[in-house]
């Protein structure tokens, strides 16, 4: 596995995410210890990009209902996909609308 600093990420971060997304895996390491991993998707397929298309992700786009559907699916299964983070909790009212 490539390593390399957290300020070196930061400035070939567009390729490091060609490399990643090509199958390599990259830690990324802080000053204090930290690191992270860049790698390909758990989800990704041959090329790299997941069920998501550019298609998908452009704004203002005027798709038709099967395509609005076919991508409604595709984000519910990713997020289905996903592991939840923190613990369960049954929220009030005054907490899901307070005005702070």
């Amino acid at each position: 596995m490539r390593r390399v600093s957290d300020s070196e990420a930061q400035d070939r971060l567009h390729e490091l995410v060609r490399a990643a997304a090509a199958g390599e895996r990259i830690a990324i390491t802080a000053d204090d210890g930290g690191v992270a991993e860049l790698g390909p998707a758990a989800d990704a397929d041959a090329d790299g990009r997941g069920d998501d298309t550019a298609e998908d992700l452009r704004p203002g786009d005027q798709k038709t209902p099967e395509e609005r559907q076919r991508a409604k699916e595709r984000l519910m299964r990713r997020l289905r996909s996903q592991t939840p983070t923190g613990k369960p909790r049954d929220w009030t009212r005054d907490e899901l609308y307070d005005d702070d």
